[in-house]
Formats: C-alpha cells, sequence, structure tokens
C-alpha cells in the first residue's frame, strides 16, 4: 500500500521552535539563553529548509519571495533578519516602493548603510542597466556585499565603498539617481551636514 500521508512543511517546523523558545521562563539568565538558542535555532533551521528545497550549498541561501526572489545570499550575515531575507519578506513594507523603482530607469542607486548588500545585490540583479554604490561603514559588511554581489553575478556593477560623506553627493550623477539610506539614526546627520 501506498504512503498517502503529506509531508510536514518546513515553516510548521519553525513555527513550533518559535513557540517554544517564547515560552521558556524569563530570568535575565533565560533570556539571553533563549536568544543564543534561537540563532542557533534559526541557523539550523535555513540548514532545514535549505535541504528540503534542494539548496546545494549549505552555506548559502536563495531569497525564495518579494521582490528579490531567487537572489543568493551567505548565510552568515553581519547585520539584519536572516529568516525575513531568506522568506523574502525583509521590510516587506518597502516592496511597494522597491517595485516602482525598480520600474524606473534610474542610472545610479545608492545604498548607503549597505549591509551585506541584500538591496545592493538584489537591486541590481532586478535593474540591469543600473550601476549599484554600496556604502557601509562596518569593514564585515563590506566583505559581505562584495561576496554577494559576486554570487549574484552583478560584481561588476556594484562598486563597494565605506564611509559616504555629505560631499560625496556632488560625485553622483545629477539626474536619474535613486539614493536609499539606512544608517542607524545618522541620516540626519549626513543628508543635512
Amino acid at each position: 500500500m501506498a504512503d498517502t500521508t503529506t509531508p510536514a512543511h518546513p515553516l510548521s517546523n519553525i513555527i513550533g521552535n518559535v513557540r517554544n523558545i517564547i515560552n521558556q521562563p524569563t530570568t535575565p539568565e533565560q533570556t539571553y539563553l533563549n536568544m543564543v538558542r534561537a540563532v542557533i535555532k534559526s541557523h539550523q533551521m535555513i540548514l532545514e529548509i535549505n535541504h528540503s528545497m534542494n539548496e546545494p550549498d549549505p552555506t548559502l541561501f536563495t531569497v525564495r519571495n518579494g521582490p528579490f526572489a531567487g537572489m543568493k545570499m551567505r548565510r552568515q550575515i553581519s547585520a539584519g533578519s536572516l529568516l525575513p531575507m531568506l522568506f523574502g519578506s525583509y521590510e516587506a513594507e518597502l516592496h511597494k516602493e522597491i517595485e516602482a523603482a525598480i520600474a524606473t530607469p534610474y542610472k545610479t542607486f545608492v545604498n548607503i548603510g549597505c549591509g551585506d548588500g541584500y538591496y545592493a545585490s538584489g537591486m541590481a540583479r532586478r535593474m540591469p542597466n543600473t550601476t549599484v554604490i554600496a556604502a557601509d561603514i562596518n569593514p564585515m559588511s563590506q566583505v559581505g556585499c562584495r561576496h554577494n554581489a559576486v554570487l549574484n553575478t552583478v560584481a561588476e556593477r556594484v562598486q563597494v565603498m565605506g564611509l559616504f560623506r555629505g560631499e560625496d553627493f556632488a560625485r553622483l550623477p545629477a539626474r536619474q539617481t535613486l539614493v536609499m539610506v539606512d544608517i542607524e539614526s545618522a541620516e540626519d546627520e549626513l543628508l543635512d551636514p
């Protein structure tokens, strides 16, 4: 007789694990341990999901949904939220604006506070005629951004740099440039020195 049971969806395991972590005791020590457990579990879950979705390289993940579906990212990121990136729900409130930007023929996209290049590589993939300037003060983020640009075969159009200063705006093309800034509450200082 054939097995007619439906295999469990990979997300059901994640939801169960998150519920278990949330229901743990909340002393400061337990809170810290729960955070560590959550990080370990998230990495384990990504490995399980990649395996169930035939991801050939366990050090990478493929964005599953959203404006950057199909984009490859290294699993070890220096900033951001790994699981929302994987599922394509990262900063979902921006998806409509991202799609509108992609539909506009920008010559240059500047991503200040690029982190590991989620937006830099994602926009470069979706906007093949656009040059991307990705800036971040964190050297590990710069390495991650370069790595992710290579993974997505857009490295020739993604220029990674360190600190972006107010005077750097003068070097940008005067027209058809989109600037995205996410620099942890220092936006006012950069945009209105």
